[in-house]
């Protein structure tokens, strides 16, 4: 089974988190899966141009452990993602989460080494911020469910 739920542009962590408590952990929960994939893409990051949404890091790694939590067996893969520090952070905190690490709040020498070996062609790329290099984890970005999202996950329970 597979569902696509769209969302609109700037979506956010306040949205996401509603988005898995009432639309997919019920659904998961109801379909009783024995193994789940979770397409793990980063083009959802607001660090990341392409799909104009806005969620953090912290986000899609609570996301991934919620909806991996609901089968003993899951499959985590990559996906979309353009920006490379973005996609770096946030599949190293999935990575974390998933082994029941905590994320550390600043990243050591030699992984900032790592993160700053990294370029990417693209205006965002030219000057990236600081904390691209330093953390792992981005500060979340709160915000009101809209009533674009309340609809999408009403869809769903009725499905």
């Amino acid at each position: 089974m597979a569902r696509n739920l769209p969302v609109p542009p700037h979506f956010n962590d306040s949205e996401l988190d509603a988005v898995i408590a009432e639309a997919v952990l019920p659904l998961g929960a109801a379909f009783k899966p024995s193994a789940v994939v979770i397409q793990s893409g980063c083009d959802g990051l607001a660090d990341d141009p392409q799909s104009k949404l806005a969620l953090s890091n912290g986000a899609l790694w609570q996301a991934v452990e919620q909806v991996s939590s609901l089968v003993p067996r899951v499959l985590v893969i990559g996906g979309g993602g353009y920006n490379p520090w973005a996609v770096a952070r946030a599949w190293t905190g999935i990575w974390a989460r998933l082994n029941r690490i905590t994320p550390p709040d600043s990243l050591s020498f030699a992984g900032q080494t790592v993160l700053r070996a990294l370029s990417w062609n693209h205006s965002k790329g030219r000057n990236p911020p600081e904390h691209w290099f330093s953390t792992l984890t981005d500060p979340p970005n709160w915000g009101p469910v809209r009533p674009e999202v309340r609809a999408v996950i009403a869809e769903v329970g009725r499905l």
